[in-house]
């Protein structure tokens, strides 16, 4: 009878993970091809990383000042954004603050390096 259970526990863990790998999307392949399409790419990171380095098109917008920032270039909320930081985790607080403030077309592309690097594939 634990055999059983143990197979069909088992079954149920296979199941589920074929169906999360199956809503997979390729994460940066989006962001690359919102990118290409013009969205507005925009480093959250300090101006001193971004003087270090930063993707060409970039412009640098420090996290905590994501909402007025935007606001003061006057980018309305339907505007295609693109969002990145050093891990993602920077970016993924300026994306939740965009959305809240009512930005509809927001994409957190996570961490510099693997962005990078996944252009060049």
């Amino acid at each position: 009878m634990q055999n059983l259970f143990q197979r069909c526990f088992l079954s149920i863990l296979v199941a589920l993970g074929i169906v999360g790998s199956a809503g997979a999307t390729d994460f940066y392949g989006e962001a690359w091809e919102r990118i290409k399409n013009g969205a507005l790419l925009i480093d959250v990171r300090t101006p001193a990383e971004y003087a270090e380095g930063h993707l060409a098109g970039a412009i640098n917008i420090p996290y905590q000042n994501i909402v007025n920032g935007l606001a003061q270039k006057n980018i309305t909320l339907d505007a295609d954004i693109v969002l990145y930081c050093r891990s993602g985790n920077r970016s993924g607080k300026a994306h939740k603050a965009l959305v809240a403030q009512g930005y509809k077309n927001t994409l957190n592309a996570g961490g510099y390096r693997q962005l990078q690097d996944r252009s060049l594939k």
